[in-house]
């Protein structure tokens, strides 16, 4: 673009993920072959090993907005800051781990000016997932998302897919008012984009599982589903000020 105005902003949570930030090169080498002005910004969550050092290093050699703080708060806290940081015409987030391959922002692109919310699902007829996750991921996936249709009626087919984007205005409206800081933060922004009537669509993607993991039975699928119970009140209180 010949103008300095920010047309995407791609936002990356990050904890403890040294041994895979080679993929923000990835992600960078993608953004500039486009024909888009975009910005990267990186959360730091509090990590405790050398993210932190290694991702100052790496805004030497290419454009890296960096936020950090000392403590972990959680992936929702640190996209909702992210998120609320982005300056783009549309904002989204995805995973260091390239689950989805960043070449999907140019199928999302595509249906950008009919729709105010774009997230990817692994459950449509046209989705690929090349490797799967455990069994038992799987099913937590599925029961998740089952709750936060009856609970909160997102009416979404895959609430966990970590590849979602936002046009500006509805990013500012959604993030602004989230609360949630940890796992529930996927279902309490989508809840909110069904309250403002906002159009979303899903979009089949292309998925492969990492194997590394950071969810923890029982205690972690015990906190999502309270988190689903809190939300369900704040909005009968109408704590999120939606009239």
């Amino acid at each position: 673009m010949k103008n300095n105005i920010i047309y995407l902003s791609v936002v990356i949570p990050l904890f403890n993920e040294e041994k895979r930030l080679k993929n923000l090169k990835i992600i960078n080498e993608f953004l500039k072959s486009q024909k888009i002005k975009s910005e990267l910004i990186v959360v730091n969550d509090g990590s405790s090993d050398k993210t932190l050092r290694l991702i100052k290093r790496l805004s030497e050699q290419f454009p890296l907005k960096i936020i950090t703080y000392k403590s972990n708060c959680g992936k929702g806290y640190a996209l909702k800051t992210g998120m609320l940081a982005a300056k783009g015409k549309y904002h989204m987030f995805t995973d260091i781990d390239l689950s989805t391959p960043i070449e999907t922002i140019n199928q999302f692109l595509k249906h950008a000016n009919k729709y105010q919310i774009i997230i990817g699902t692994r459950k449509h007829s046209k989705s690929q997932v090349i490797i799967r996750q455990p069994k038992w991921r799987e099913f937590m996936g599925k029961v998740y998302t089952l709750l936060s249709n009856l609970i909160l009626n997102v009416n979404v087919t895959d609430l966990t897919c970590g590849f979602k984007f936002f046009s500006k205005d509805a990013s500012q409206e959604i993030f602004s008012r989230i609360t949630t800081n940890r796992w529930g933060f996927d279902a309490e922004a989508i809840m909110l984009a069904r309250q403002f009537k906002y159009k979303l669509l899903e979009v089949p993607v292309i998925w492969s599982n990492e194997r590394q993991t950071r969810v923890k039975l029982p205690q972690d699928a015990i906190s999502s589903l309270l988190e689903l119970i809190k939300i369900k009140l704040k909005t009968i209180t109408n704590q999120y000020k939606l009239n």
